[in-house]
């Protein structure tokens, strides 16, 4: 139906002030103190919570592990932990060949668990990041070709002129003006599609998925060696439960933490 043109720009008036409004609301939103806190305390939360799945593990079998080291130098963090640990009652589990077994069929099965997570994680982020790649080489191919067709079509027009006008604009001039949109456009879109991958962490959380899924792997062949040990030694038993929890804790979550920290919300 036809409308008049003062509905159209008041239409369209009502839809830019609507955008800016809620482009304002996050802006405000991103800079709110409480909404940091927020922020800032799931986070905290969330570490606290990887750093005592990690030692529940460990701990009722007496082993001692490096808290301030594994809590990555964060004071709230390790105070927390250590009140936790501290109400629990003292480990009365003796370190024996049973016991050694069992703990390392504990840890296996933890493992087990974190790589299942880790590659069903990746193969979800890696099948968001190569469709934003997709998209991304789709439209920056059209968007290209569209800036050789404007070209082509600012110098077809200035040889063949079109007659004729659209709602008072000649249609020479409307093909131009709509030419250089496409032009400027769709190129600007295919931006869009590969600034998302990195903005929104794609592409880092599937490289982080990826990676730490390998690590683990490599961890969990290590136990499975040991378990096959009739003696295991105990600096063995040390040595492989600091790395573990130092590529769970430190390389993992805490890399994760550190990165999501600072993180805001600035555009819809």
């Amino acid at each position: 139906l036809p409308l008049p043109r003062f509905f159209l720009a008041v239409a369209a008036g009502i839809g830019f002030l609507v955008y800016g409004l809620l482009n304002l609301y996050v802006y405000y939103l991103s800079r709110s103190n409480t909404i940091k806190q927020w922020h800032q305390d799931f986070l905290e939360n969330r570490y606290m919570a990887e750093v005592l799945r990690v030692l529940v593990h460990f701990i009722p079998y007496g082993i001692n592990m490096n808290l301030r080291k594994l809590c990555g130098g964060n004071r709230n963090a390790y105070v927390t932990v250590l009140h936790i640990i501290k109400q629990e009652e003292p480990a009365r589990q003796e370190i024996n060949r049973r016991s050694v077994s069992d703990m390392l069929s504990h840890a296996g099965e933890m493992l087990e668990d974190q790589i299942a997570y880790h590659e069903a994680s990746a193969g979800r982020y890696e099948k968001i990041v190569d469709r934003l790649d997709k998209w991304a080489a789709w439209v920056f191919g059209v968007g290209f070709a569209a800036v050789l067709l404007c070209s082509l079509l600012q110098f077809v027009l200035s040889l063949f002129p079109v007659s004729g006008s659209l709602n008072g604009t000649g249609w020479n001039e409307f093909v131009k003006g709509f030419a250089n949109m496409l032009a400027l456009l769709l190129p600007a879109w295919a931006s869009y599609f590969s600034s998302k991958a990195v903005q929104c962490n794609f592409r880092y959380n599937a490289e982080n998925h990826r990676r730490m899924s390998g690590r683990l792997s490599g961890m969990l062949g290590r136990i499975k060696g040991l378990r096959q040990t009739e003696d295991v030694p105990m600096e063995a038993l040390n040595t492989l439960i600091e790395d573990l929890a130092e590529i769970m804790l430190i390389e993992d979550a805490y890399a994760w933490r550190h990165r999501f920290m600072g993180l805001t919300v600035e555009h819809l």
